[in-house]
């Protein structure tokens, strides 16, 4: 159900109540991309149910989904519409079309293609736990600061801040890769360290056992950790980023064994997913000294 995560904190002046913020997201619900439009993003149903809720609450976590459409143009069928603008206007006018107008007439090609442009869609998961006042959301950073537009702009009095650890993740990392992890985590088989010097000498061990000397001297030459595989009880593995993104997130199998088949298999995925990234993300921060104040 997530497979990646930059997590958030929030801060809500009024507090989260289930109703009233549905309600305030219901105006940004998705619509498709109009004949002139780049690109379009929503809300839709969660559970994937049409005229369906746009907040699911499951164990008191709430999930939201994001629809973001696209309008993608091949750059050589704008560029070749633009060279006929530009003989167009040299027929007309006698004169080379100069930088400004070119960037123009890129413009109006760009608009009158549009309507015939290749629509491509994709769905972004968010999950907010009120209680613990945390976002997850599994998108690219890029995306996550549309959707934080989204929230702030529906949900006045929210304040939203990226969550990091006191102790910054890649010195926690090097610790364990020159150490070992503290229980409940434990090395993963892969992981990416970088030279701070200007060559930017970068190393990537895959599919390899961390717990060796050459990955220790490494450290010692000065490169710093920018991902670590890692696992947690053994029940969930992941890659952690130096800026505490979390990657590659893969549930046991065992996870899913205490799943009751006479339960709704979303509000099932969504309560042991939640269930498991919650305590997970408690111990990670733990870990790590707490969270950073602002």
């Amino acid at each position: 159900m997530i497979k990646s995560a930059i997590i958030f904190a929030l801060a809500a002046e009024n507090g989260f109540d289930l109703d009233r913020d549905s309600a305030a997201i219901a105006p940004q619900a998705f619509l498709p991309c109009g004949p002139s439009q780049a690109q379009s993003i929503g809300w839709v149903p969660p559970r994937g149910e049409k005229h369906g809720p746009l907040i699911e609450s499951v164990n008191s976590q709430w999930i939201l989904r994001v629809r973001i459409e696209t309008k993608v143009l091949p750059a050589s069928v704008v560029k070749a519409r633009t060279a006929e603008l530009a003989a167009e206007m040299e027929r007309n006018t006698g004169r080379t079309p100069g930088k400004k107008a070119l960037r123009e007439l890129k413009e109006q090609a760009i608009q009158e293609l549009m309507p015939q442009a290749f629509v491509r869609q994709r769905g972004c998961l968010v999950w907010i736990d009120p209680k613990a006042s945390r976002m997850v959301i599994d998108a690219s950073p890029a995306v996550c600061e549309d959707i934080i537009g989204l929230l702030v702009k529906a949900w006045p009095g929210v304040t939203v801040q990226n969550l990091q650890p006191h102790t910054p993740p890649s010195l926690v990392m090097a610790g364990w890769l020159q150490h070992g992890p503290q229980t409940p985590f434990a090395l993963g088989r892969s992981c990416t360290l970088k030279a701070h010097e200007a060559t930017r000498a970068m190393v990537r061990y895959a599919r390899h056992a961390l717990d060796i000397d050459e990955v220790r001297e490494h450290l010692e030459q000065g490169k710093y950790v920018t991902s670590l595989e890692l696992s947690w009880h053994g029940r969930v593995g992941f890659k952690l980023q130096d800026n505490f993104h979390f990657k590659g997130i893969d549930f046991a199998d065992v996870v899913y064994e205490q799943k009751s088949q006479d339960v709704d298999h979303f509000d099932a995925d969504v309560a042991i997913t939640t269930g498991e990234l919650s305590m997970l993300i408690d111990d990670l921060v733990d870990a790590m000294g707490g969270p950073l104040q602002a």
